[in-house]
């Protein structure tokens, strides 16, 4: 399964070893920001291009995936600067996933979210919602690779 990583460029390091398991069960992870090439937006150093360049890039790499992962945030937590991205992320795979309904030939993606429900959008039918990462790699072990 391909499978987009959504969550708070702060926890970047911690994603990392999360892909890292996704990878080891088979799983390919689209999230390029995992890399580190945004580093710049912590500081506020980069520019208006760079960060577009980013924007268009993320929202590539989650149309290339049959999977949506979100890492929410518990209430009180701060990771950084909170710039909310991962909101914007899942919201695109939402839209996607409205559209593929249309369009019955082609599959939805599996929207997933790994902690509390932040906001409404979290509240939606059809997510797989887990308290913790260990409950969402048991659900992901049993999946089907490469769908």
């Amino acid at each position: 399964m391909n499978i987009y990583i959504a969550a708070s460029y702060s926890r970047r390091l911690e994603m990392q070893g999360y892909a890292a398991e996704l990878k080891a069960l088979g799983h390919d992870v689209t999230s390029r920001w995992l890399s580190g090439s945004h580093d710049g937006l912590d500081d506020g150093t980069d520019s208006v291009e760079a960060c577009a360049r980013w924007a268009r890039e993320d929202i590539e790499d989650i149309c290339a995936a049959n999977a949506m992962l979100c890492f929410t945030e518990p209430e009180g937590v701060k990771h950084g600067r909170m710039r909310g991205g991962r909101h914007i992320e899942f919201g695109i795979a939402i839209a996607l996933n409205i559209a593929i309904r249309i369009d019955a030939a082609r599959r939805p993606k599996r929207l997933i979210v790994v902690g509390p429900r932040e906001n409404v959008f979290y509240c939606l039918s059809k997510l797989e919602v887990f308290e913790t990462w260990a409950e969402c790699m048991a659900a992901l072990s049993t999946a089907v690779v490469n769908v």
